[in-house]
């Protein structure tokens, strides 16, 4: 005889059924023909709902690498990778040519480098802008990564996007 104990449908679709079986823990498949799965049905047994495991700080960091990566039109983690990367590079760059521009002025240099056009101005901001919405993701998820709300992924725990 077969003894079964404790069922919970494994999932949120109820195909499976979790369940002690003759002592031992097991997974039920949820279909008509199955015979564990006849017997829950003939004995008019109630199988508890599916329980979703709470959520972890890697659900959290994976939502917010989503999010940037829909921010920052990437196809893929490495692609984010490699624009922040760009961004950093990018944001170097104009920081050096503002930096020798002030070093020659300080240093009396009646030649400076020129000051950023309005191109590398415009630059400069959305490289700025970017930075702070890239730091608001991280710190949206760093904030909730110990304790992850059950509802991590509402829009009411991350910044708005431009």
């Amino acid at each position: 005889m077969t003894y079964i104990t404790d069922p919970r449908y494994g999932d949120a679709d109820q195909s499976i059924i979790i369940a002690t079986v003759n002592g031992k823990r097991s997974r039920i498949p949820a279909v008509r023909g199955n015979a564990d799965f006849e017997a829950l049905i003939a004995d008019g047994v109630l199988i508890a709902p599916f329980v979703p495991p709470a959520p972890t700080a890697v659900d959290v960091r994976a939502e917010c690498a989503r999010r940037m990566r829909l921010a920052f039109r990437a196809r893929d983690d490495v692609h984010l990778a490699q624009i922040i990367a760009n961004g950093v590079a990018d944001a170097t760059e104009l920081s050096d040519l503002r930096q020798a521009r002030m070093v020659a002025q300080l240093n009396g240099d009646p030649n400076p480098p020129p000051d950023w056009t309005p191109g590398q101005a415009a630059e400069a901001a959305y490289l700025q802008s970017a930075k702070k919405l890239k730091d608001a993701f991280r710190a949206a998820s760093n904030a909730m990564e110990t304790s992850p709300p059950i509802d991590y992924a509402d829009d009411k725990y991350w910044p708005e996007l431009p």
